[in-house]
């Protein structure tokens, strides 16, 4: 009786997670399963090297690293994501996660961001 109350409870597992599985798959506007990691690589060991490797592991979304980020960082790391086919989550200095009430001129400087980086193939989105 134990085995087949067993048997039983891992079958219902098994078909709940085939249903919702199947109704991400059909409800979902998303192309791609996002496969990205902690925390980016460090200004100073950014290579394209480093970039393709990452490619290369699997993943398709890079992140910022814990600091050390400027605009031409963020620059140098979107063109390497769009020669090994990723995109990126960038962090930028101009945007501190409470600009709105530190920065006066906050809209300028969102804007100022937007413009370096909305038009480029590897933007993936931005972190606020």
């Amino acid at each position: 009786m134990k085995n087949r109350f067993y048997g039983f409870s891992i079958l219902v597992v098994l078909l709940w997670c085939l249903i919702i599985t199947k109704g991400v798959a059909v409800g979902s506007e998303q192309k791609d399963f996002i496969i990205t990691f902690w925390c980016g690589i460090p200004a100073n060991k950014l290579t394209e090297a480093r970039v393709k490797d990452i490619a290369n592991a699997g993943f398709n979304i890079m992140t910022y690293p814990d600091g050390g980020v400027s605009r031409e960082y963020n620059l140098q790391l979107l063109d390497y994501a769009k020669k090994y086919g990723l995109k990126c989550w960038l962090l930028d200095p101009r945007i501190p996660w409470n600009v709105t009430t530190i920065v006066p001129d906050w809209q300028v400087q969102v804007d100022s961001a937007i413009a370096d980086y909305a038009k480029h193939p590897a933007m993936g989105g931005y972190h606020i």
